[in-house]
């Protein structure tokens, strides 16, 4: 009960397929839709058919992008009117010794790198998650060398933080019409 309930547009990159799911779909009763399937091969077919699908579908329901998270697919996908999305994308990146760090040119500190071994600041400066307020980078770099189970925890803690920060100037910069 009280759950909404989304139609999921398929079609693959052949954008016909992708608007007669559109058409198919919107005449039913739905909540909102969310666009699936095969988005290609790369970020330029993933944004065409994300831009097709949204191009027929209603603008009063919200729009989801299943399975994709990352941030430069969030940052493309959001000027064409995409809600919301799901993925494992930040505890993934975290398993893997990966902090999000939007000053990084890579978007994310390694903690596998040595060069963390005795950094006593934490692993991104400005930021105020559980992870970051109580472990140094160079602890954090002990925790994954060491494959201690806590290491991908303080990870995930610190990406969900990240990708929630993001997603709330994403909300605060369409709030100014920006």
């Amino acid at each position: 009960q009280n759950q909404a309930m989304y139609g999921v547009i398929h079609g693959g990159v052949d954008q016909d397929l992708r608007q007669k799911s559109c058409e198919f779909l919107t005449n039913l009763p739905f909540d909102g839709f969310a666009i699936g399937g095969s988005l290609g091969k790369d970020k330029e077919q993933m944004v065409t058919a994300v831009k097709t699908s949204i191009q027929n579908l209603p603008s009063e329901f919200p729009r989801h992008l299943l399975g994709i998270g990352d941030v430069s697919s969030i940052m493309m996908s959001v000027p064409h009117g995409v809600d919301t999305f799901d993925s494992s994308y930040p505890s993934r990146l975290a398993r893997h010794g990966r902090l999000l760090s939007p000053s990084e040119p890579r978007g994310f500190v390694n903690m596998y790198k040595s060069e963390y071994s005795r950094v006593l600041k934490p692993p991104v400066e400005d930021c105020e998650c559980y992870t970051c307020l109580n472990y140094t980078t160079a602890f954090l770099f002990h925790m994954f060398k060491s494959r201690e189970g806590a290491a991908p925890y303080l990870a995930s803690v610190h990406n969900l933080h990240q990708m929630n920060r993001m997603m709330q100037n994403i909300r605060n910069r369409i709030s100014e019409n920006k």
